[in-house]
């Protein structure tokens, strides 16, 4: 929807003698006045339109120019609510139409949201907390000052690094393309952390050390005889990481320090950065370069019989997960539209745990008590109460790994009981967190077309700078007619 602008361009008088002056008369000396909306006539006093003179029909029948008849071009169910309000002071939004498509025409006709009577008001209350919570998931920087120069150039490289789909990226194939990129690398670290618990992978440091240095733990001349846990010994303590690997870490961990030192020189609101999950990079890169120094120099100089270097330092680079996640969310639909039910329903969520743990504090103990006082013949499963929470938790949760089971008709009865509570529990706040995730999906749905065709308005009305605004006699009936637009 266009704002109107007032511009004399299409002016034409009713006859070729009159001037425009003259075929316009005060609507003070009118009682009633004509609104033409697509065709469709609505008849009101000008008394009624300045009950609410800040609104636009109020601001049309008090400018100099004024006339008995107003044109436009728009939807006349919506305006029948609009003429009701000036009419009743209640303000409803028609059921048939989309309440975001309501509100852009009260924004035209100048009418705050205000007046929403309650009982339409939740649903646009609902529309507006929707698109809050779209666009904080969306999270773009606020520049503030103009962009020149260098400034330009850093901003450029940011909109580059963090939003291939952003409207301010101006390199948009080739920043898709370093997003996946940067997708493939972080798989590479996960494949690295994968391939650190590979024994065969490792390589001995000194066998013979290893067998005879190890404070009486080993006693075999040689690890095949060992049992497990002098094996897993001699395996932390007595090996060191193939080359390989030390070469992969060593340039993944050089490449996310590089990426984040760039992305945090070139953003031009700090505040901004450490208030995004950038901080969390920002933090993993620097236990990076702590684990990667700690581990390949200190280890070998002041701790040599020790394995603290031994320990992966591409644990650190889990955190990276968090830095992919919003990548993603910003270009995923469907990602975004779960992570969003799952933010929207954290009380449901909170619910349902707390749920579970009254039940299990509840029939674990009862479970445990009765299944072991009562039982006669067979071995006995559940051997403390821990084991017994485990089980009605996995029961509750209709999960049933079948490690742990009751083993009398005590404990076979419970055990009915709590599958029943369980699917009594878990059903309620279940429902609700698929009723809000059936409406972030509709809602995420609407919310892309109205975008796109957005879009697409832009685009087309990029050659139309203006719109025209004219006076003209369309009908016979009608003294004077203005014809607006929008």
């Amino acid at each position: 929807m266009s704002k109107i602008k007032p511009v004399n361009q299409g002016l034409r008088a009713a006859t070729n003698s009159q001037s425009v002056h003259s075929i316009v008369e005060k609507v003070t000396s009118k009682s009633s006045v004509i609104i033409n909306i697509s065709g469709q006539r609505f008849v009101t006093s000008t008394t009624t339109l300045l009950k609410y003179p800040e609104t636009r029909l109020g601001k049309l029948v008090q400018q100099p120019l004024n006339a008995t008849a107003f044109t436009f071009e728009g939807d006349a169910e919506i305006f029948k609510e609009v003429l009701k309000f000036y009419i009743t002071g209640d303000l409803h939004c028609p059921k048939n139409v989309c309440m975001s498509d309501f509100k852009n025409h009260l924004e035209f006709w100048g009418i705050d949201e205000k007046y929403i009577s309650e009982c339409c008001s939740g649903e646009l209350a609902e529309e507006r907390e929707l698109e809050k919570q779209f666009k904080m998931f969306e999270r773009r920087i606020q520049v503030t000052g103009p962009l020149h120069g260098y400034r330009r150039v850093r901003y450029n490289i940011w909109c580059f690094l963090t939003d291939p789909f952003g409207p301010d990226t101006k390199w948009k194939t080739a920043s898709k393309i370093w997003a996946i990129i940067y997708i493939l690398i972080s798989l590479l670290c996960s494949i690295y952390i994968a391939l650190f618990g590979i024994e065969s992978l490792f390589q001995p440091e000194n066998k013979e050390s290893a067998l005879n240095s190890s404070n009486n733990v080993m006693h075999e001349n040689t690890t095949d005889n060992l049992d497990a846990s002098c094996k897993r010994y001699a395996f932390l303590h007595y090996t060191e990481t193939a080359k390989n690997l030390i070469f992969l870490n060593f340039g993944i961990t050089m490449f996310f320090i590089l990426e984040i030192f760039v992305r945090f020189v070139c953003c031009i609101e700090k505040r901004y950065f450490f208030k995004s999950l950038n901080c969390v990079d920002l933090v993993v890169s620097i236990l990076e370069i702590g684990c990667f120094m700690f581990g390949q120099v200190l280890t070998y100089i002041l701790i040599e019989e020790t394995n603290i270097g031994k320990t992966p330092p591409g644990y650190c680079k889990l955190g990276l997960a968090f830095n992919i996640l919003s990548l993603l969310v910003k270009q995923v639909s469907g990602l975004k539209v779960l992570l969003l039910t799952l933010y929207r329903s954290w009380r449901e969520i909170i619910l349902l745990v707390v749920l579970l743990m009254i039940a299990v504090l509840i029939f674990g103990p009862f479970v445990y008590y009765m299944d072991r006082n009562l039982q006669t013949y067979g071995e006995h499963k559940i051997l403390d109460v821990p084991t017994a929470y485990w089980l009605v938790m996995v029961t509750m949760t209709t999960v049933g790994y079948g490690d742990v089971y009751p083993t009398t008709i005590a404990g076979y009865i419970i055990m009915v009981v709590v599958m029943t509570v369980g699917l009594m529990v878990t059903a309620l706040p279940v429902a609700i967190i698929g009723g809000n995730f059936t409406l972030v999906y509709e809602y995420n749905d609407k919310r892309n077309k109205r975008l796109r065709a957005l879009e697409e308005r832009a685009d087309n009305s990029s050659a139309d700078s203006s719109v025209s605004t004219s006076l003209t006699d369309v009908d016979n009936d009608l003294d004077e007619v203005i014809v607006l637009e929008y």
